[in-house]
């Protein structure tokens, strides 16, 4: 005949599954839509100890006919955590970068961010025309306006980020590449009102 675990071996059994069960960390990506051009948010929970909020204000796209464009938004960091971003996707091309504009002999361009960027504890970080930005490249068709683009940021620690960004026109952001960097891959070169 079996006998029933003494009282103290089973609660000390079910106090040890309870502190495994809370070392455990799932990572969701919640998206919201941003139909129109108005201001929206978007949040997401990120794989660290702590629920960590992310918002998007005012995302956009800049709506194209040829192989790249950019894409825009305020972010802000709702935590008390700093959040390390350390790439992007979407689906409309496998192509995507985070790209930061920086002067160079006298001229403004753009170039992908090694590392990523940190948007701080209780902060915000811009994704604007001219400035930093996430850049979406080979482009395999034309995005229109009002259509709307999903956006998946990834965190170092493995957590992402994902919203839907409607696609605007924008007369700004006429980029042209020029060849020859040391990467082998073109550079981007425009104005500081540009993106």
């Amino acid at each position: 005949m079996k006998r029933a675990p003494s009282l103290p071996i089973a609660i000390m059994a079910l106090a040890a599954s309870a502190a495994l069960a809370g070392c455990t960390s799932t990572v969701p990506a919640e998206s919201a839509g941003a139909a129109g051009g108005g201001s929206s948010s978007a949040a997401a929970t990120a794989s660290t100890n702590l629920s960590a909020e992310i918002t998007i204000t005012d995302p956009w796209v800049k709506a194209t006919d040829g192989t790249m464009t950019g894409a825009f938004g305020v972010i802000a960091n709702n935590t008390d955590q700093d959040i390390h971003v350390v790439a992007v996707s979407t689906s409309v091309t496998g192509r995507a970068e985070i790209h930061e504009t920086v002067g160079q002999d006298g001229t403004m361009v753009m170039q992908e961010m090694q590392g990523g960027f940190v948007i701080l504890a209780g902060d915000e970080f811009v994704l604007q025309p001219g400035g930093n930005h996430l850049m979406l490249m080979d482009l395999p068709r034309a995005i229109e306006a009002g259509e709307e683009v999903d956006l998946t940021l990834e965190f170092e620690d493995g957590g992402t980020f994902s919203w839907i960004a409607p696609a605007r026109t924008y007369s700004g952001g006429q980029e042209e590449y020029r060849s020859g960097t040391e990467s082998g891959m073109p550079s981007e070169s425009t104005s500081p009102t540009q993106g």
